[in-house]
């Protein structure tokens, strides 16, 4: 099965409907496994941010693949840009950003993965 764009999409909706779920409704939990604690601003800010993000994920997936292709690298970015991994080193007792950096660096291991792939496959064609 060939990866494709829309694979990732959906991954990551999965994983921004998580966040969305975690930031909304489970609060507190969140603030217990992190060492950030809690704060319902942020924490809603963060779930209505990831809702967004959801939501812009749902229409491109509607779209050609080429459209979906041109958003990975700004998701990649995102899942970069996160600091649960830098929060993990410095409190490794706080499984909650373990989970965030897993779930982040999957997104950017299987878009290095995608794109390793797409050049191979475009590699391997006959020149017109």
């Amino acid at each position: 099965m060939k990866l494709r764009a829309k694979h990732l999409l959906v991954l990551w909706l999965i994983g921004f409907l998580a966040s969305l779920t975690i930031q909304s409704v489970f609060q507190g939990w969140f603030a217990e496994v992190t060492a950030w604690g809690g704060n319902v601003g942020w924490q809603t800010e963060i779930a209505i941010w990831n809702a967004g993000l959801a939501l812009v994920l749902v229409c491109l997936l509607r779209q050609p693949e080429a459209a979906q292709a041109a958003a990975i690298p700004g998701l990649t970015l995102l899942s970069i840009a996160f600091d649960h991994l830098q929060a993990g080193i410095l409190q490794p007792d706080r499984i909650g950003h373990w989970m965030g950096a897993s779930a982040n660096f999957t997104g950017v291991f299987l878009s290095a993965f995608y794109y390793i792939a797409a050049r191979r496959s475009s590699s391997s064609e006959p020149e017109a």
